[in-house]
């Protein structure tokens, strides 16, 4: 998906990867626009409670990450790695933990 993917006034919460990242958004070589959204209260056992991105080019904005949370590694809110370019505007990130 390209930036014309849209995702917009969602909530998203208690979500659970076991196997490694994103416990609210898992975003992979994709870039949707996620706007008004609430991500709440995911996790994630390795990286990325909130959301994570990987080789996107994503635009983040209007959104609330709270109370997200990883039980090992990096990136409560959100992890954004391996040639992305995320945009975060007029967002956010509240109560992050890891564990």
């Amino acid at each position: 998906e390209d930036s014309t993917a849209v995702l917009s006034g969602f909530r998203i919460t208690n979500g659970y990867s076991t196997e490694c990242c994103g416990g609210g958004l898992f975003v992979d070589e994709s870039s949707p626009t996620i706007n008004r959204c609430l991500i709440n209260n995911n996790t994630a056992s390795s990286e990325g409670g909130g959301g994570y991105f990987k080789k996107s080019n994503s635009r983040i904005t209007n959104c609330v990450f709270n109370g997200n949370n990883t039980t090992s590694g990096a990136g409560a809110g959100i992890m954004i790695k391996d040639y992305s370019n995320v945009t975060v505007l007029n967002s956010s990130f509240i109560k992050l933990f890891i564990h």
